[in-house]
């Protein structure tokens, strides 16, 4: 972007800029200009943060000359050159319309657009707007929903910055781009259905990063790419699939990176093809030279990997060798058995990759690479042993720099080395070991120094003598995970397994046993007084749980499948003296069928969680008889369980006395604000919705509905579905609607009973968000929805028998989307929907008739919706679709 602007001075021709750059921004964080800097894993800056009191300075230094836009009634001096938006744009319909009055604006940008969202949009930004700013330097419309790139962007002749990543509607790019001579950056990651760059892409002489990662729907490479010598950045390079004598000759092949040597960052290679030439052709590639690439990406076909008897020719895989400098490699469906010398020669090399390499036996000797932090090897079928060296070499260290190792879906592996060994070498620095579903992995080296990571060993048979861990070392968190087939074996408990043997890690935080085969879980547990996050699953010969209820830093409980479990706990004492589960925030309990009770047998008096805020209870079908009591609970999720809602919610209502960890008394369950019901025969007992006071969300599902909820006087969300029982239009009168002054949201699905919707909704002004689905028996929306004012979406999903909409609906003053699917026998829309001017999408899918009459230019609807800037569903697919001409 500085370089867009001018910024950046050269005073000498041999200079690059993107260096020059670099050294300003390291002096300015020198200056504290910029501080909290952040590095990648190659030592890169990846993130920082500008001192706000810099910041401040800033702004005032720019003046009008620069402005971040928040609204569309901002008023825009004339004067502006630079200009931000500080919230999402969906339209060009949000841009304040004195933007166009400042004609010289240099900078145009989206900062905020949703990262992980794609936006879909038929009134993008226009090519009108565009041309209105023929000084652009800098254009920034990612993430627009476009489809076809604005034609006047070819007037921008100072135009140096381009950005049309994630609009996924782009299939081609328009053959004007090629004239924007002055196009420095041209950036296009994860436009998905862009099929070709131009042909003429070599007029581009000024280029210099083309960012093209994500961009999945490519096909090739055009011929001439390799003329850009100035190339900085080029994340993809796409070979042409097919034999080579049906590749058009428009199409460039691997030749075209041979100049490309000023290259920088990431390269990744798809398409890569083992033919006959393929040593000629990868040698062209040149990549040797490009010293200043960081990553490299090599992606086979994946055809070639499956067709048998086809050998991958190492020596043409070692054309393909990378400069020395290079720190991160990954290979994906590799079709060799060996790998190439190079790999060994790469001393930077950081990080290393294998995916899907299914011929590979082992892996060349890597163990001396001095910078290697990462190893990542997942699904290599053939993978038997990572090493096939005998020797030892006693007098290096083993991996050295060795950080993190993930090893996935091995089935095959077996262990590090072939045969056994009377001494194993240590990892000196591996913290993260994540292994998983790799069964016939027995043997492994040390791992004696895995500190404040993670160790996780899925499905894998290596025990605590394998580890060779240290009793007083700093584990963060361990999990384990036994080979499946393994809790079949039967009598098998944890006292004749080796669980016991493993040391007591005093400072583990978190936990987690999954597969575990006894009965019983091991005493040390109890001696975790660190411990903060408990993790069973699958533990299905589980009983119970030991005596965790003291340890005092035991925050989260997750207890998954456990289908012997009968009781948490199986101990008689009351520990009347102490604070039950003191610092537990969070329990969890799903699938435990045969669960009965915390306790065996009945209790009098039950002991009060005093911080559990979080309560999910999920298919626990069997009568909960007896459970601690939860007064100080936030979120409360009941699912297909049998608790005793009545005696549970009035065992919590009593009055609390004090208690020594807090001087303010707290009304029971005031701070619920959260519940969700499902597959429950008991309703909400009525006396208790009055201490709700803060409850914010409501999710009834499949069971019945509470009377007296007028009195949850906070409610903003509400939903209520799955119920062949429930009648909204006589379950609850007018009055209670009318105590619902705060909700916002309310979603009704799949109300068979449903034929109208309640009258006393017209009451809740307050409510913003309505969703109707799957509510077959629905015919008509009443006109007392016209009432709520306040009301910005409507949804009507799946209504087969809706016929009428509100004829007073254009009082829906505050509504901007309207979403109407299947609903066949639906035939029009009121008149009303003329003045709906706030409204701004209205999507129609699957309703016949209604389109129809909504038919572009002659439906006898088209002039109450042809205001509404976006039309999406059927309604927009009538441009994609013209109609087909009569014979």
């Amino acid at each position: 972007m500085w370089m867009a602007q001018g910024f950046i001075t050269l005073y000498d021709e041999k200079q690059c800029p993107e260096d020059v750059g670099h050294e300003y921004f390291m002096d300015l964080l020198w200056r504290s200009f910029f501080q909290e800097v952040k590095k990648d894993e190659f030592g890169n800056i990846s993130k920082f943060k500008i001192h706000d009191l810099m910041h401040d300075i800033a702004i005032q230094v720019t003046g009008s000359e620069s402005t971040t836009i928040y609204s569309k009634e901002k008023v825009i001096d004339e004067k502006t050159r630079h200009v931000s938006f500080g919230d999402e744009l969906y339209s060009s319909s949000e841009i304040p319309i004195s933007l166009c009055k400042a004609r010289r604006i240099r900078t145009f940008l989206l900062p905020c657009q949703p990262k992980y969202k794609t936006i879909r949009s038929n009134d993008s930004i226009s090519s009108e707007f565009i041309a209105s700013f023929k000084f652009m330097c800098l254009l920034d419309l990612h993430n627009m929903g476009i489809k076809t790139i604005p034609s006047s962007i070819k007037k921008l002749k100072h135009l140096r910055y381009l950005d049309l990543s994630m609009n996924e509607g782009i299939e081609m790019l328009p053959n004007f781009i090629v004239k924007l001579y002055n196009l420095q950056t041209l950036k296009l990651s994860m436009c998905k259905n862009l099929k070709e760059l131009p042909n003429d892409i070599n007029k581009l002489i000024n280029l210099r990063f083309l960012e093209i990662d994500g961009c999945s729907g490519l096909t090739h490479m055009p011929n001439g790419l390799g003329q850009l010598t100035d190339l900085q950045t080029l994340s993809r390079f796409v070979m042409s699939k097919g034999r080579i004598d049906s590749v058009p000759k428009s199409n460039g092949g691997l030749k075209e990176l041979e100049r490309l040597n000023e290259l920088r960052g990431n390269l990744s290679i798809v398409n890569l093809k083992q033919t006959k030439d393929a040593t000629l052709e990868f040698k062209a590639a040149n990549l040797k030279e490009k010293q200043r690439l960081d990553r490299l990406d090599l992606n086979w076909v994946e055809e070639d990997t499956d067709e048998t008897g086809v050998v991958c020719d190492v020596s043409a895989v070692e054309a393909l060798q990378p400069h020395i400098n290079l720190k991160a490699l990954r290979l994906n469906r590799y079709g060799g058995v060996i790998f190439p010398h190079w790999l060994v020669m790469l001393t930077n090399l950081v990080r290393f990759e294998l995916y899907s390499c299914n011929k590979c036996k082992y892996l060349p000797p890597l163990d001396q690479l001095p910078s290697l932090k990462i190893i990542h090897l997942e699904r290599l079928d053939c993978l038997e042993h990572i090493s096939d060296s005998e020797r030892d070499n006693s007098d290096s260290l083993f991996y050295p720099s060795l950080e993190k190792l993930n090893i996935l879906f091995c089935f095959n592996l077996k262990g590090w080395w072939r045969g056994r060994r009377d001494s194993l070498p240590s990892f000196p620095r591996l913290s993260y070991l994540h292994i998983r579903n790799c069964p016939q992995l027995t043997s492994f080296p040390l791992f004696p120094y895995i500190e404040v990571e993670i160790l996780s060993l899925y499905h894998c048979r290596l025990e605590c003598k394998d580890a060779n861990l240290k009793e007083k070392q700093c584990l963060d968190r361990l999990a384990l995970n036994w080979v499946e087939e393994d809790i079949n074996e039967t009598d098998v408990g944890y006292n004749d397994m080796p669980m016991e043997a493993w040391p007591t890690y005093i400072n583990l935080n978190a936990l987690s046993l999954t597969w575990g085969r006894g009965v019983i879980l091991p005493h040390w547990l109890m001696s975790l007084t660190n411990l903060v996050q408990l993790q069973l699953y699958s533990c299905k010969k589980c009983q119970y749980l030991p005596p965790v209820d003291q340890l005092p830093s035991l925050k989260i409980i997750h207890l998954s499948e456990l289908y012997s479990l009968e009781h948490i706990s199986d101990s008689e004492r009351d520990n009347s003296d102490s604070l039950f589960y003191p610092s537990l925030e969070k329990l969890t309990i799903w699938d435990c069928r045969n669960l009965k009770g915390w306790w065996r047998g009945r209790r009098d008096s039950l002991p009060s969680f005093p911080r559990l805020s979080d309560l999910t209870i999920m298919d626990c079908p069997n009568q909960l008889t007896s459970f601690p009591l939860f007064p100080y609970l936030e979120s409360l999720c009941l699912w297909n369980c049998s608790l005793n809602l009545k005696q549970s919610w009035e065992r919590n209502l009593p009055s609390i006395a004090s208690s020594s960890s807090s001087s303010t008394i707290v009304a029971p369950l005031s701070k619920l604000s959260y519940i969700s019901i499902k597959e429950t025969e008991e309703a909400l007992p009525e006396e208790c919705l009055p201490n709700l006071i803060s409850l914010r969300s409501l999710h009834l599902d499949n069971c019945p509905l509470p009377q007296g909820i007028r009195n949850l006087t906070a409610l903003q969300y509400l939903f209520v579905g799955n119920s062949e029982v429930v009648d909204l239009s006589n379950d609850w009168d007018e009055m209670e609607w009318q105590g619902l002054t705060t909700l916002l949201s309310l979603q009704l699905y799949e109300l068979p009973k449903l034929v109208s919707l309640p009258t006393g909704l017209q009451y809740v002004s307050s409510l913003q968000y309505l969703r109707i689905e799957y509510c077959h028996s629905l015919i008509a929306i009443p006109e007392g929805i016209c009432k709520l004012i306040s009301l910005q979406y409507l949804s009507i999903w799946a209504c087969p028998n809706l016929e009428l909409l509100p004829e007073g609906i254009g009082a829906l003053t505050s509504l901007q989307t309207l979403r109407i699917w299947d609903c066949p026998k639906l035939e029009s829309l009121p008149e009303g929907f003329g003045v709906l001017t706030s409204l701004q999408t209205l999507e129609i899918w699957g309703c016949p008739i209604l389109m129809k009459r909504c038919k572009k230019q002659i439906g006898e609807d088209w002039h109450k919706i042809s205001h509404i800037p976006n039309l999406e569903g059927d309604l927009s697919r009538q441009e994609e679709e013209p109609d087909e001409e009569e014979p």
